[in-house]
């Protein structure tokens, strides 16, 4: 993924999380500090248009390793890094585990994950303790044949019903 690629993934990400949450109803937001070698999708313009449009809510970002402690604090949304996942919202992260401890812990939050359109293997492989996420916006920047005419293309995976959230 160049850096060109990651920005426009992450410009049509931002627009989309945008889109597809209700985000009025929205008081605490937990979100990720995109990995630089495993080239995530930034947050960074999330962040700052949800901080711009709703001052009210409360973003906090976590520092992500396999011994990290597991916030306390109850979310509405919280934006999971995506590196592989399927239909039913399964996700391949880092391997770890972090994310599947943290969101099992979070019943109530509407979760969003953030992809790039070739993640999408068939099958995830799953188990019990496995969380899958809400929605998944899977997003890809297309170079239409020279270096400044891109393309972003976006699909939005809703993988389960999510009772009791209003934040569709």
């Amino acid at each position: 993924v160049t850096a060109v690629e990651k920005q426009i993934a992450s410009r049509e990400a931002k627009k989309q999380a945008l889109r597809i949450v209700d985000w009025v109803d929205v008081h605490k937001v937990h979100t990720y500090t995109a990995l630089a070698d495993w080239h995530e999708i930034e947050t960074k313009q999330l962040g700052a248009k949800l901080k711009e449009q709703y001052p009210s809510i409360v973003i906090e970002t976590s520092a992500i390793s396999s011994d990290a402690p597991i916030p306390t604090t109850q979310f509405d949304v919280i934006v999971v890094p995506v590196l592989g996942f399927d239909d039913l919202g399964y996700r391949i992260g880092l391997g770890r585990g972090w994310y599947d401890r943290f969101l099992s812990t979070q019943t109530k939050a509407y979760k969003v994950g953030l992809a790039y359109c070739w993640g999408r293997p068939v099958v995830i492989p799953h188990d019990a303790h496995d969380v899958a996420l809400d929605v998944i916006i899977a997003v890809y920047a297309l170079n239409q044949g020279s270096s400044r005419k891109w393309l972003s293309l976006f699909h939005i995976l809703r993988c389960h019903r999510h009772a009791g959230s209003g934040f569709r």
